[in-house]
């Protein structure tokens, strides 16, 4: 029962942060342009790219350790490498900002490139938080953070558009959600640190080695694989098509924000527990047939509405991304279900074999771009061959998950 009251916790919490920013999008898309938008997305996608570096990946195994210090300890470790990596990136684009700015078809990215540093750090003291809170089960603190942190963001992007409108205020709102999200979770956080001893940061460091070994270079592939489209359709094709793939993304990833990663943050948790107990497969089974029945009402209900959907809420202007929606459904069925169970790779140690099936997605849709940038093919029929594609391979890729859960007998 406590297994469901905490996905439940979370997606409540979730749910009401995910309904803040889609509430007011209607008024975002009225106020900023599909240009604004794309460059938005860009930097999103820069974004995420760079967080597969951030916290050398020490934080996703702060809820392992039986002792708490060693978990404070990896906590603090993930601090002083997501500081050093801040530090790096200030000095990397102060450097070579002229030589950035030549590769973008956009001159609107030179406002922005100071910004990604900033949300480099704050993202990676938020998922810090995050995972302290996780091994304490305090799922409450992290539905608030998600609200606080939604409802700051979309009222900072919103009240400056309204007094200028200007792609910034877009960037600073998503700013000022992590800062003051990270302030909640700061002044509510118990266990506070009063001694850090340099010899306990590197006896974790080194016990938990295989996180940064793996997980950094997995993480990367599979945001490359994730994000480098962005990427893809702004050296190709025009920026507003970035904004309409961005909004369309903020749209369809509702269900794998709200209830996928409510699912996966608690699932991870509990099938830690179940495999000492033997009860694993149970546990993974009745995870992926309730995964499988929400995402199918769901996206099953998208595909015969969301145009009108997109229509109706956003402005004609973009109807566009109405038809970009619907080409996307089956990638967004399959990514809804995979990315909620995707931590079963760690729980086994099989980040390798998860590094190579990143590989291999990331092989699979560079072929797709370089096919669609040599034989000029339409931006549509890019997108759709694109959603057939890697809806096949989640499916390959929930099912070794399922074949990697095996009982003690």
């Amino acid at each position: 029962m406590s297994y469901k009251k905490n996905i439940l916790t979370l997606i409540m919490g979730n749910t009401f942060a995910q309904a803040i920013p889609i509430g007011i999008s209607p008024l975002l898309t009225r106020i900023y342009t599909p240009e604004d938008f794309g460059v938005f997305g860009v930097y999103i996608a820069i974004i995420a790219i760079l967080t597969s570096f951030s916290n050398g990946q020490y934080h996703i195994a702060i809820v392992l350790p039986v002792s708490n210090e060693k978990a404070i300890n990896l906590a603090i470790l993930s601090f002083f490498i997501t500081l050093a990596l801040t530090i790096f990136l200030f000095l990397f684009i102060y450097i070579f900002y002229d030589s950035l700015i030549s590769l973008s078809n956009t001159s609107d990215i030179s406002t922005v490139l100071f910004f990604i540093p900033i949300s480099i750090f704050l993202i990676g003291i938020y998922n810090i938080y995050t995972y302290l809170n996780t091994r304490n089960k305090t799922y409450k603190k992290i539905s608030t953070s998600e609200i606080i942190k939604a409802l700051s963001s979309s009222f900072i992007q919103l009240l400056l558009g309204l007094i200028n409108k200007n792609l910034i205020f877009l960037i600073l709102g998503n700013i000022g959600g992590f800062v003051i999200s990270i302030l909640y979770f700061f002044f509510n956080f118990k266990n506070k640190v009063k001694t850090i001893k340099k010899v306990n940061l590197i006896c974790v460091m080194k016990k938990y080695v295989e996180y940064p070994k793996i997980n950094i270079f997995n993480n990367l592939l599979y945001n490359l694989s994730q994000y480098m489209i962005h990427l893809f359709i702004t050296s190709i094709y025009e920026i507003k098509y970035v904004g309409f793939y961005t909004l369309v993304q903020r749209v369809m990833l509702i269900p794998t924000s709200i209830i996928g990663r409510a699912i996966s943050q608690v699932f991870f948790q509990h099938m830690r527990d179940s495999i000492k107990i033997n009860t694993a497969k149970q546990k993974f089974n009745e995870t992926l047939i309730m995964l499988i029945f929400v995402s199918s009402i769901i996206f099953l209900f998208l595909f015969f509405y969301i145009k009108d959907i997109f229509i109706f809420i956003f402005g004609e202007d973009w109807k566009d991304a109405g038809n970009i929606a619907k080409l996307l459904i089956p990638l967004f069925f399959t990514q809804f279900i995979r990315s909620s169970i995707n931590t079963v790779t760690m729980l086994y140690q099989k980040q390798k074999e998860q590094m190579i099936i990143n590989l291999v997605m990331l092989l699979i849709l560079l072929i797709i771009f370089f096919c669609s940038y040599f034989y000029n093919i339409h931006f549509n029929t890019m997108l759709l061959v694109y959603s057939v594609i890697m809806s096949i391979i989640n499916i390959c890729i929930i099912i070794y998950y399922a074949t990697l859960i095996k009982e003690k007998k």
